[in-house]
């Protein structure tokens, strides 16, 4: 890469003045809002960015890594998650994205053997070693359950209460599958709540579960994830939200719900790539609560 020598690099921002740095390069990026999670104090203390700095203090190019702690096949498995790669307009085709991410993949590769990212743009990172994997949702009839009588009710993400809710059940919530699924994250799944308005949390109170659902026009109960301290089966979900679906489908391997369905593959805008020696899997899904 040319030098550019009125810009910093750095790694590893830690004080104050990096943190509103990076704040705002988000939001004015990605339009992403990091405030809800510094709140709740579910800030990801391995998130390690990778950054140029104009002599302003202001992030003009960032790559950063994260541990991505997942659950493959009943076991654990250390793995590291890419996010946050993100060039001002005005810095754009002066290869600063490609040397952060260098400098981000060599960070990775001497922490775990596989690094996941998401993306939209594929091609521009199948260079770097990553492939696509293909994501499948689970699709299958609605068990008959009697509703409870205290039912469900949406999470209001405005009241602090509710908040409050949401951030103790995340840090006490199991995988929702044995077979694939990322193990904690819980600032992951509040920004992305809050940043994709298509999504609706509702709390179980039963179950001491929280449901994240995405809107069907169909009937079909659409389950994005779950976030309980002990999983609840799908006649329990169903039973919560006290109406019968023509159908449900599931953003994640349903093998902790006590519940037959049909893998399907699933298209979308951003794909799913990974780095490494990733053994075949069952089908699987990140839902989009987790996405990295």
């Amino acid at each position: 890469m040319t030098a550019i020598r009125e810009l910093t690099y750095r790694d590893g921002l830690t004080g104050p003045d990096d943190r509103r740095a990076l704040r705002r390069l988000l939001l004015d990026i990605f339009d992403l809002d990091i405030s809800p999670i510094e709140e709740l104090g579910l800030t990801d203390p391995t998130y390690r960015a990778f950054s140029y700095l104009d002599p302003t203090g202001r992030i003009v190019a960032n790559a950063a890594t994260f541990t991505l702690p997942l659950i493959i096949g009943g076991k654990p498995v250390n793995a590291m998650g890419i996010q946050s790669v993100a060039t001002r307009p005005e810095w754009l085709r002066r290869g600063l994205s490609h040397d952060l991410l260098e400098r981000a993949l060599q960070w990775c590769d001497k922490s775990a053997r596989l690094t996941f990212l998401m993306t939209s743009i594929p091609r521009f990172y199948q260079p770097m070693g990553f492939r696509v994997v293909p994501q499948f949702v689970h699709v299958g009839s609605a068990p008959a359950a009697s509703p409870l009588a205290s039912g469900c009710r949406p999470l209001n993400l405005d009241a602090g209460e509710d908040r409050r809710l949401l951030a103790r059940i995340l840090r006490h919530r199991v995988p929702v599958s044995a077979r694939f699924a990322v193990d904690g994250l819980a600032g992951s799944f509040v920004l992305n709540l809050f940043d994709q308005t298509e999504l609706s949390a509702w709390y179980i109170e039963p179950r001491q579960a929280i449901v994240v659902t995405a809107e069907r026009s169909d009937g079909t109960l659409c389950i994005v994830d779950i976030a309980a301290a002990v999983m609840p089966t799908l006649k329990q979900v169903v039973a919560g939200f006290g109406e019968q679906p023509k159908q449900v489908e599931v953003h994640f391997p349903p093998d902790r719900l006590a519940w037959n369905a049909t893998a399907t593959p699933v298209q979308t805008s951003t794909v799913l790539m990974v780095r490494g020696d990733l053994e075949p899997l069952e089908p699987f899904m990140i839902p989009a609560t987790a996405s990295i």
